[in-house]
């Protein structure tokens, strides 16, 4: 196995006290050169993937049609297997010096996904969750008193929370967009 594909490599990598789960190898991927959205690319080819191979790693498939992926959703057998083996390390060695050890996995992670999308290893951003990395980047927006915030009605309730505490600690306006009754948001009526 050459050096690059090593780095390559997506095993299921353990920070903090969550888990990134790449399924497979993305060897087999090609790196994002322009629109990830225009033509046929990796991402295209990720979701493709051998189906039945995700579904006979996810052992809750086999029982059940589970469509809540955004809370909780049911973790694929390797997932499984690493919280497992990284939670015996932490008992053998403790939490700091376990994530320590395992700390090669998650840069490898960075740089297989700066691959993926094209980009450098320090531009890509891991948090232990979406509401998390939204979070983040909300604050990272300098609001004054009086801007305006335009949402849907239909934002993911911690997205709604995080809008809110903003308009009561920092004065902004938090409007939300009318939908229309085939879904979407009514842009006319803005």
């Amino acid at each position: 196995m050459s050096a690059k594909s090593e780095s390559t490599q997506s095993l299921p990598i353990k920070f903090n006290l969550f888990f990134l789960h790449a399924v497979g190898s993305l060897n087999s991927l090609k790196p994002l050169r322009s629109n990830p959205f225009g033509t046929k690319n990796s991402l295209q080819q990720f979701s493709m993937m051998n189906l039945s191979q995700l579904r006979a790693d996810t052992p809750g498939c086999e029982h059940r049609i589970h469509l809540n992926n955004a809370g909780a959703a049911l973790m694929p057998q390797s997932v499984v297997n690493a919280i497992t083996e990284h939670l015996q390390l932490e008992t053998q060695i403790g939490g700091y010096e376990a994530a320590a050890l395992r700390n090669d996995r998650f840069e490898a992670a960075h740089t297989a996904l700066a691959e993926l999308f094209g980009c450098k290893p320090h531009n890509i951003a891991l948090r232990n969750n979406a509401t998390e990395a939204y979070s983040v980047a909300l604050s990272a927006i300098p609001f004054e008193r009086g801007d305006v915030l335009l949402t849907t009605n239909n934002d993911y309730i911690s997205n709604q929370i995080a809008f809110l505490a903003l308009q009561k600690r920092l004065g902004i306006k938090v409007l939300r967009a009318p939908d229309v009754p085939e879904g979407g948001v009514d842009v006319d009526a803005m």
